[in-house]
């Protein structure tokens, strides 16, 4: 039996998906096409010290009478990474062959990776306003300023975020598929809206109005709250979501 544990460790922490998702495969045959698949990939080993946090990542799990016996983890849909021999680079993407044996794991994907984005998104948010006296960027050049400010945060000589973090690979061409809640300051409690799902444009601002359901399978936006926690609201729980600190 093959589990598929798709969630995003760029996360950190597991409770920031309120609804992680997991798909049990126990098809002998299929199992034995994504061995094969993963197998004839050529990889280079990476180098000591190698690290990967803000990238997303699908854990897979191999299962024996409903125990694990083994896993590894698909980091950034190129890259293997097993506890045992480290992390192994390939040019070839391993989630799309994955995505050809089983299309039906790609929306729980995408939807991770877009998860993934916002987490980004918000940290950046959080670095601007610990070095801008506890503010959030102008929301009407919110995207223009992330990216002017990132080259000041890295991380093994990376920005923390780039344009790739804009965009949300299950909803199509586009420079930004999520706007900011204008109404959102670092001093609003925890269960405001700060970041949410649109369609595509750039320093995109406002309110539900402007939410984008049809990215994702079921229909369903992302939308990352105040200080981090991210939640996938479909258009029936819309009216549940905080959007001003004082709303009751």
């Amino acid at each position: 039996m093959l589990y598929s544990y798709v969630d995003s460790k760029s996360l950190v922490d597991d409770s920031l998906f309120e609804h992680p998702t997991k798909l049990v495969i126990t098809n002998k045959n299929i199992i034995r096409s994504i061995a094969h698949e993963i197998l004839k990939t050529t990889y280079r080993i990476g180098e000591p010290g190698t690290q990967a946090i803000f990238m997303s990542w699908t854990d897979i799990f191999i299962c024996k009478n409903g125990k694990v016996i083994d896993g590894f983890g698909i980091l950034g849909g190129n890259n293997l990474v097993t506890g045992r021999y480290g992390t192994f680079f390939s040019s070839e993407r391993l989630l799309d062959k994955i995505f050809r044996i089983l299309p039906q794991t790609r929306p729980i994907t995408m939807r991770a990776f877009c998860a993934s984005n916002l987490y980004q998104l918000g940290r950046s948010l959080q670095f601007y306003d610990d070095s801008h006296n506890r503010k959030y960027p102008d929301p009407n050049n919110w995207c223009d300023i992330l990216l002017a400010e990132s080259v000041k945060y890295f991380y093994d000589g990376a920005a923390a975020i780039s344009v790739k973090d804009f965009v949300c690979q299950a909803a199509g061409p586009g420079k930004c598929h999520y706007a900011i809640n204008p109404y959102c300051t670092p001093q609003s409690p925890n269960d405001v809206v700060l970041l949410f799902e649109t369609h595509a444009g750039w320093n995109q601002h406002g309110g539900p109005e402007l939410m984008a359901f049809d990215h994702h399978e079921p229909n369903g936006c992302n939308v990352l709250l105040n200080r981090g926690k991210i939640k996938f609201i479909t258009p029936d729980h819309v009216a549940d979501l905080k959007w001003k600190p004082r709303e009751e």
